[in-house]
C-alpha cells in the first residue's frame, strides 16, 4: 500500500499530446466501519468493512498504471467503533490513511462529532477533507476544511513516460441533508446551493491547471431531476463519486431515462458512481485522457462498475492485516464495550415484517420514546404517540440489511444495531389531520396495488427503508389501491393523498383536528428526510436525551414485546402483492397468517418473496 503525492510534487512533463490512463477508485458512507467485525454477533464478517475492501482496493491499483482512491462523505460515524472511539483517535481514519486515500468529501454525519472537532479530524486524515458549499457559523469554533483540491500523483502515459499530471477533486454536500442535524440547527453550519459551488470550485480548479476534474457529491441519484444530473448536463467535472442515499450505480435499481444509463454508469454523458455503504461495495471508473484532442473529446470513459467486496475471490490478506494493525487497539476496546448489557427482551427483536408494519424493533423505538416524552413532560391531557422507523428491512440495501436478534440479553452492540444514528428525542404537538399527512409520506414506499393484481412488488425499493415511520399504541387503515402521495425525494405527488384513513386510539377514531404530541427523533422533528411542512406543528423540545438511552430505559422498563399491526389493509379485490424479506421470516409466517402468506421463491439476491393476499377470504 501506498499513499500518493497530493502536493504538486509529481515529476515528469506535461502532457501535451500523451494518453493517460486513470482508474478511479471509490468507496462511500463507510460510517466508520473500519473492521469487517460484527461485534454483537462477536466475529468476523465478510460482507463489509475497510479490512475487507482493502483487498480489492489493492487488486483494482495494481491492475492500473495510474490510480486515485477517493470517498464520497459519511466516512467517520455511524458505527460502534466510531462511536466508542470519538473523535480524537479515530480508526477509521488509520484504516483510511492506511490504505492511501487521496481526498474525501464532508458528508452529513461527519458532522456528528461537532463541527469543533472538524480541525482536529482533519489533522488525523493524510488526505484532504473537502467541502465547497458549505458555510460555518461563529458557533462551529474555527474551521479551515478546504473546499478544492489539485493532486499531483506519480503517473505515467501509456507509454510508460512519467507526466505531470493534475487532478482537481472538490466535495459537495446535497442542501437537504443537513435538515435535521443538529450542528445545522444550533447555527454553527449551513449549507449553500450546488450548482453555484460547483460552478466555483470547477473553474478554480481548471484555472489552476488541472488536466481532469471529479466531483466527489455527497448526494444520491434518483431520476431525471436528481441535480447531479443537472450538475453533470452542465459540464464543468469530468467524473462523479457520489453517496449518501447507501445505493449502488450503476445498478439495476436504477431506471433508465434519456439522461440516467443505469447499466454503463453514465449520467448526462459523464461517468458516475456510488457504491453503495460501509465498505460493501468498491466503485470503478477507467478513463482515458487524450491530451491532445479538443476538450469536449479529451475524457474517454472505458469502464464504471461497481463491485462486490464479499465476491473478491482471493482478498489481499497483506492489505487487511494492515488495517487491523492499525486499529488494533480500538478494536479490542470495542469488543469489550460492545458485551456492555443494557438490557433483555422477552421475545426476538427482528424487521422481517417491518414493511407489513409488524415490528418488535419499530414498536420497542417508538414506545420507548412515547413514554420518555411523558416523564419530561409530565401531567398532559393530550395523547403522547411515539414514531420511529426500522433500522433495517432490506430493501436496496441488500438481504444482510436486516435486524434479528433473539430473545434475551440486549447488548451495546445491539443496541447499536437498533439505534444506528446519534439521534436525540424530540417532542412536539400537531393535529390528527398533519400526522395523516405525515403517515401518508411514510407509506408511499408502498406500490400502487390495483385489483385483480396478481405479484406485484409490494415496497418501491427506491424509498429510502428509514422513511417508513409508525406509530405505536395507533393504528390505521391502509389503502394501496390508492396512488402514493409523495415521491421518493419527498416531492409531493398529490394534492389530497388518501391512502391513510381512520386513524385509531383503543379503538376510538381519532377526529383529525384534535391535537396529539409525538415523539421522535430530533432529525425528523427538523424535517429531516424531506418530511413534508406540518402546518399545525409545535415544537416542545427539541434536544431531548439520545435515543439510545431511551431505548435502553424503554428495555429494562419491559417494553420490548411481540410486534401487533400498526395498519390494516384495505381490501383489494382479487390482488396479491409480494415482500421481499429476510430468509429467516419462513420460520416467523404464523405472525403474518392473516394476509395468508405463501412461499414464492427466494431470488437472486438471497431474499425471501412471499406472496400476501390484500383480498382475505
Amino acid at each position: 500500500m501506498r499513499n500518493k503525492f497530493s502536493d504538486g510534487s509529481s515529476r515528469g512533463v506535461r502532457p501535451k499530446g500523451a494518453a493517460v490512463d486513470l482508474r478511479i477508485i471509490a468507496t462511500c458512507d463507510l460510517h466508520g466501519h473500519a473492521r469487517s467485525f460484527d461485534y454483537a454477533a462477536r466475529r468476523f464478517e465478510p460482507d463489509f468493512g475497510l479490512e475487507r475492501a482493502a483487498g480489492l482496493i489493492e487488486r483494482l491499483r495494481g491492475e492500473a498504471a495510474n490510480s486515485i482512491l477517493l470517498d464520497a462523505g459519511d466516512f467517520l460515524s455511524g458505527s460502534l467503533m466510531s462511536e466508542i472511539a470519538g473523535p480524537t483517535n479515530i480508526p477509521v481514519l488509520a484504516a483510511m490513511n492506511a490504505l492511501g486515500f487521496d481526498a474525501a468529501a464532508l458528508g452529513n454525519h461527519d458532522l456528528d462529532f461537532g463541527c469543533g472537532s472538524l480541525d482536529a479530524i482533519q489533522r488525523q486524515a493524510a488526505f484532504p477533507i473537502l467541502s465547497a458549499n458549505l458555510d460555518f457559523g461563529a458557533a462551529a469554533g474555527p474551521v479551515s476544511l478546504p473546499g478544492t483540491a489539485l493532486l499531483s500523483p506519480r503517473m505515467r502515459d501509456r507509454d510508460g513516460t512519467p507526466v505531470a499530471f493534475r487532478i482537481g477533486v472538490f466535495g459537495l454536500l446535497h442542501p437537504g441533508a443537513l435538515a435535521g442535524h443538529p450542528e445545522a440547527a444550533r447555527g454553527a453550519v449551513s449549507v449553500g446551493p450546488m450548482r453555484p459551488a460547483f460552478d466555483r470550485a470547477s473553474t478554480a480548479l481548471r484555472e489552476a491547471g488541472a488536466d481532469l476534474v471529479i466531483c466527489l457529491c455527497h448526494d444520491g441519484l434518483h431520476d431525471d431531476d436528481s441535480e447531479i444530473v443537472d450538475l453533470a448536463q452542465g459540464g464543468g467535472a469530468d467524473a462523479f463519486v457520489l453517496g449518501h442515499t447507501h445505493r449502488i450505480f450503476p445498478g439495476p435499481a436504477h431506471a433508465a431515462t434519456a439522461r440516467i444509463d443505469p447499466r454503463n454508469g453514465i449520467v448526462a454523458g459523464k461517468p458516475a458512481i456510488q457504491a453503495g455503504f460501509w465498505g460493501r461495495h468498491v466503485g470503478v471508473i477507467d478513463l482515458r485522457i487524450e491530451m491532445a484532442a479538443p476538450a469536449p473529446d479529451r475524457v474517454r470513459t472505458r469502464r464504471v462498475a461497481c463491485l462486490e467486496t464479499r465476491a473478491e475471490a482471493a482478498p489481499d490478506l497483506a492489505a487487511a492485516a494492515v488495517i487491523r494493525a492499525r486499529t488494533q487497539l480500538a478494536h479490542e476496546i470495542v469488543k469489550r464495550r460492545a458485551a456492555d448489557v443494557e438490557g433483555t427482551s422477552p421475545v426476538a427483536l427482528h424487521t422481517c415484517f417491518a414493511a407489513l408494519g409488524r415490528s418488535s424493533v419499530t414498536e420497542l423505538l417508538a414506545r420507548s420514546m412515547a413514554r420518555a416524552a411523558r416523564e419530561r413532560l409530565g401531567k398532559t391531557d393530550l395523547p403522547v404517540i411515539g414514531m420511529a422507523a426500522p433500522p433495517a428491512y432490506g430493501g436496496y440495501a441488500g438481504v444482510g440489511h436486516f435486524v434479528d436478534v433473539p430473545a434475551g440479553t440486549v447488548t451495546r452492540s445491539t443496541l447499536g444495531r437498533l439505534c444506528p444514528h446519534d439521534d436525540r428525542l424530540a417532542i412536539m404537538s400537531l393535529t390528527v389531520a398533519d400526522l395523516m399527512l405525515w403517515l401518508e409520506w411514510s407509506t408511499s414506499a408502498y406500490t400502487q396495488t390495483r385489483p385483480g393484481a396478481l405479484q406485484s412488488e409490494l415496497l418501491d425499493l427506491t424509498y429510502p427503508p428509514a422513511r417508513l415511520d409508525l406509530p405505536a399504541d395507533l393504528t390505521f387503515d391502509l389503502d394501496l389501491e390508492q396512488a402514493p402521495g409523495f415521491g421518493f425525494n419527498g416531492r409531493r405527488l398529490r394534492d389530497d393523498p388518501r391512502r391513510v384513513s381512520r386513524v385509531r386510539r383503543e379503538g376510538r377514531v381519532l377526529d383529525p383536528a384534535e391535537r396529539v404530541i409525538v415523539a421522535c427523533t430530533d432529525y425528523r422533528a427538523r424535517n429531516g428526510g424531506n418530511l413534508p411542512v406540518l402546518p399545525s406543528r409545535e415544537l416542545i423540545d427539541g434536544a431531548g436525551p439520545a435515543i439510545r438511552d431511551v431505548v435502553a430505559a424503554g428495555l429494562r422498563g419491559g417494553l420490548a414485546r411481540a410486534a401487533r399491526p400498526v395498519f390494516q389493509p384495505v381490501r383489494v379485490e382479487n390482488a396479491v402483492t409480494i415482500l421481499e424479506t429476510s430468509p429467516a421470516a419462513e420460520f416467523r409466517l404464523d405472525e403474518i397468517a392473516d394476509l395468508q402468506p405463501r412461499i414464492v421463491d427466494r431470488d437472486g439476491d438471497g431474499f425471501l418473496r412471499i406472496a400476501l393476499t390484500l383480498d382475505p377470504a
